[in-house]
């Protein structure tokens, strides 16, 4: 049957005579599996290509349930599907993973219970409790966000001109001891002193101050952020381009990376701890795949599959060779039939069995959705 992608005036030849079978949609697929990142709670993911799938999800290194090396099932099946002409797929991580609830106490404090839920994090940095600190932190769980972090510090001479066109945010360091700093807000440049107190007239030696940073995952992809900016009000504040819980949908699904910023770290000590890491890169550690998924894992999920109507196809490929994979056939058998889904599942049978004993698994599923 047709499927109209745009809109416009079409012509359609109707028959008035009743149709004794109906022609359904099934241009829409959804998979549900275990991925090396991306989402792991909300709503599906729609990808129309397999780099799409790639930038959100990851490609096909191996997964790591703690016995070695797993194959990727799930991205290889999302590049089959759009090689052989699939093109509206949604996508639904599983992770399973047990770190209960998180702690009492600022976010930037939580390395031990990111590192439990399998995020990659930096140590803190900075003295002091966690309100003076930072860190930085995978924004999904795998292994691939064991990367690290590179950081370099750009200065410009900060002119009378320099000054009058630097944006809002705009930090301004003075040689001295101890450096002096500025930051560039509704009354010009000012510093944090109180009463605050102006550069006055330009100095040699005054700079504005950006910061360039490079994050490489544990295969080597690399995420660069330039020109960020020290202070909050910048328009490329670093604090909001590498935010946990970005604005924007599609930084939310495709940024590895996150900052946090403890409530008390001020423009210049945020200033002296990236400054510190220009020599020495910063490694992230503890991000992990998880446990093997069972069953239980795979009900969120698809709970979350069964809130998208067009859907028509749904499968979780490797499934097959998971320990709990009757479980989660049924659990997959049992989201087709549910009542006004409108949809069929797509089973696997156990890796390395004959034809007869794929044809004696197929015989104990009773069911016209599978």
């Amino acid at each position: 049957m047709p499927e109209y992608l745009a809109p416009g005036v079409y012509v359609e030849e109707t028959s008035f005579r009743a149709r004794s079978i109906e022609g359904v949609s099934t241009s829409t697929t959804a998979f549900v599996g275990p991925t090396r990142k991306g989402p792991v709670e909300g709503p599906p993911v729609f990808v129309s290509s397999f780099g799409e799938f790639e930038r959100i999800f990851g490609g096909f290194g191996d997964l790591d349930f703690g016995g070695g090396p797993v194959t990727n099932h799930l991205a290889h099946g999302v590049q089959a599907y759009f090689n052989n002409g699939g093109a509206r797929l949604y996508v639904a991580r599983v992770f399973a993973t047990a770190a209960g609830d998180p702690p009492d106490g600022p976010e930037v404090a939580q390395a031990d219970f990111d590192r439990a839920r399998g995020l990659a994090s930096s140590d803190a940095l900075g003295g002091g409790d966690a309100t003076g600190q930072i860190r930085f932190v995978a924004r999904s769980p795998g292994a691939l966000g064991n990367g690290r972090v590179e950081v370099a510090l750009r200065t410009v001479p900060a002119t009378e001109r320099a000054r009058e066109r630097a944006p809002r945010g705009s930090l301004l360091r003075r040689e001295g001891d101890p450096l002096q700093f500025f930051v560039n807000g509704p009354g010009g440049f000012l510093n944090d002193a109180d009463p605050p107190a102006a550069p006055g007239a330009p100095q040699d030696d005054d700079v504005l101050v950006t910061v360039d940073l490079l994050y490489r995952d544990a295969e080597g992809e690399e995420y660069a952020y330039q020109d960020l900016g020290l202070a909050p009000g910048h328009p490329r504040y670093i604090g909001d381009v590498l935010a946990r819980e970005p604005d924007r949908l599609v930084d939310r699904l495709e940024l590895p990376v996150a900052l946090l910023l403890g409530d008390a770290v001020e423009p210049p000590r945020l200033y002296a701890m990236l400054e510190g890491l220009t020599a020495i890169p910063l490694s992230l550690s503890g991000g992990g795949d998880g446990n093997e998924p069972t069953a239980a894992a795979y009900a969120d999920p698809l709970a979350e599959l069964a809130r998208v109507d067009e859907i028509s196809i749904v499968a979780a490929p490797g499934y097959g060779a998971l320990g709990d994979r009757q479980a989660i056939q049924e659990a997959l058998v049992g989201h087709a039939e549910t009542r006004k889904a409108y949809r069929i599942a797509v089973l696997e049978t156990r890796p390395g069995i004959l034809p007869q004993e794929a044809l004696d698994d197929r015989a104990v599923v009773d069911s016209s959705h599978a």
